[in-house]
């Protein structure tokens, strides 16, 4: 439909050609998509410039640039200019008008003059107007309409090559294969990123084994059928009689939802991807529990780059008093985020500094969730589960075509792997050896402690006696393993330091919440495993104890 008018307008084109020579041949010529949307308005323009006797256009110079968005919208108000002219029979300019900043002040009249280059086609300004319209409409980047919408009477094939494209043209949805792969998937990616990014893919367990598929709304669900029409994926919803129609939606924020065709309301999602995420966490996704419906949203790593399917290693929330999240590899936890300190997690490096990006953890009833979003739309960054085993955090800029490792976690790897030291012990990456008992303590097995194998922790010099006991100060710290720690937000330091010395179960204490100079208490009731140092960030822990000890 695209070529059609195209052609069309060349053909009308050619018919003057005799008398002008077109510099545009080689353009027409190339096949490339951006370049034959302009290249019909740069034709009608040279036919409109064949008439040199009142060279009254102000668009010369703007012409010759080439520039798309403002060769598209002069071409329209051009040819409209000059149907309104034909109709009325008359000279009739428009008023100085400003488009994208380009001054086009003077009348079309002169468009309506008697020129041998309009000769035969007076009559066809209608005709011509919309074939201009169609073609930018079809074709043009900066006036597509963008066919974000699958109705209950649609299909996406993998052979009819139709896609999906978001509000705003971030992101696409269609069909797709990996490099060295046959099998055939269904994904969303960034649509104007250089190097192609996924960023979900629905059957990645489930590929189409040959280049046959189709994705439909069936029974009121989104439904992936292979080359015998059998389902390989499927939104899996139980639903009442409804009377409305649904509809599958891609929305600018790359999230994939279906809804009934009246309602536009997030809270009337019948279903999304956002709560099914595969390796990657966009903007306004969110990442732990849905408190309402028991989902819990994890990242998992493809298997390798290659191939979507899932990998060893996923990012799940631990929902509990002081929720943490942990990279396990295979379900065995490797890395420990640390809980949220009120600004970031404590063993996460992110950059709270930055103008164009916010973090938010959310603790309440409905749900226990990290997200983000951006504040600058024209830079991209997503969250990332490495199919080696990094939580990486990816931002592009909009003059780079790469993206960039803003930074990966684990940092370092003698450090951050989970209880590399045992409990009542602490890593420090500028000592040596990296791991060291907390004051007080002594290794458990002196031995493996001296040929580098510390797992066994370090073991207390003198029992508490629960009544003599204090505590001693650890700075920049990450907190210890929250599995038995207790929270309670309502009270601050000195008051969590006298119930701490009112239990003889709690070893240690500290601030829920950094800001404002420190704000509520954790308790910790039992070993204290998974502690390391950092030079400029974590807090301050208080550890418990003997008299004896404190010296």
């Amino acid at each position: 439909m695209a070529s059609w008018p195209i052609k069309v307008v060349l053909s009308i084109w050619r018919a003057r050609r005799s008398r002008q020579r077109s510099p545009y041949g080689e353009l027409a010529d190339q096949g490339n998509a951006r370049h034959m949307v302009s290249w019909p308005i740069k034709a009608a323009l040279a036919v409109w410039r064949d008439d040199r006797s009142r060279p009254c256009s102000p668009y010369g110079e703007m012409t010759d640039q080439g520039h798309a968005r403002h060769m598209a919208i002069w071409s329209i108000k051009a040819e409209l200019a000059v149907w309104r002219a034909g109709q009325v029979g008359s000279n009739f300019g428009l008023p100085r008008v400003t488009v994208d900043g380009w001054n086009v002040g003077k009348p079309f009249s002169c468009f309506v003059k008697e020129s041998r280059a309009m000769k035969g086609v007076q009559n066809s300004y209608t005709f011509c107007f919309l074939l201009v319209f169609v073609v930018l409409i079809l074709v043009h980047p900066a006036l597509s309409i963008y066919f974000n919408i699958l109705s209950s009477t649609e299909s996406l094939t993998i052979s009819g090559n139709r896609t999906l494209v978001s509000p705003g043209d971030v992101f696409e949805l269609g069909f797709f294969r990996t490099t060295s792969s046959s099998r055939w998937y269904l994904g969303i990616w960034y649509k104007k990123v250089y190097f192609r990014t996924y960023v979900w893919v629905a059957n990645r367990d489930n590929p189409l084994s040959r280049s046959i598929g189709t994705l439909r709304i069936s029974n009121m669900n989104l439904v992936l059928l292979d080359h015998s029409n059998k389902s390989v994926w499927s939104t899996n919803l139980t639903r009442g009689n409804e009377r409305s129609p649904v509809v599958a939606e891609l929305l600018a924020n790359g999230n994939f939802v279906m809804r009934d065709s009246n309602n536009n309301d997030a809270s009337g999602f019948l279903w999304q991807s956002f709560d099914f995420p595969t390796d990657t966490l966009l903007p306004e996704m969110k990442l732990g529990y849905d408190l309402k419906t028991g989902l819990n949203r994890f990242l998992t790593a493809w298997r390798n780059s290659d191939d979507p399917s899932s990998g060893d290693y996923s990012y799940k929330l631990e929902n509990r008093e002081l929720p943490e999240f942990y990279l396990l590899k295979s379900g065995f936890q490797v890395h420990r985020s640390g809980p949220w300190n009120g600004v970031r997690f404590s063993g996460i490096p992110e950059n709270q500094k930055l103008s164009y990006m916010v973090y938010n953890f959310t603790e309440n009833s409905e749900e226990v969730a990290y997200t983000f979003r951006m504040t600058n739309n024209s830079f991209y960054s997503r969250l990332k589960v490495s199919s080696d085993g990094y939580l990486q955090r990816l931002t592009l800029i909009p003059i780079s075509i790469a993206w960039n490792l803003f930074w990966s976690s684990p940092v370092d790897i003698r450090c951050d792997m989970f209880r590399v030291c045992g409990p009542y012990a602490y890593c420090d990456g500028n000592t040596s050896p990296l791991c060291n008992c907390i004051q007080g303590f002594d290794p458990w097995n002196l031995q493996q402690w001296d040929i580098g194998e510390p797992a066994g922790g370090c073991v207390r010099r003198t029992l508490l006696s629960c009544s003599d006991d204090g505590f001693t100060k650890m700075k920049k710290m990450k907190l210890p393993d929250t599995r038995l720690a207790i929270v309670d937000r309502s009270i601050g330091l000195k008051e969590c330091e006298k119930r701490c010395l009112s239990d003889c179960n709690c070893t240690a204490f500290a601030n829920a919440d950094i800001r404002n100079g420190g704000t509520g208490c954790v308790i910790w009731t039992g070993h204290l495993q998974d502690i390391r140092t950092y030079y400029d960030e974590g807090q301050d822990l208080y550890v418990r104890l003997a008299a004896d000890d404190l010296g």
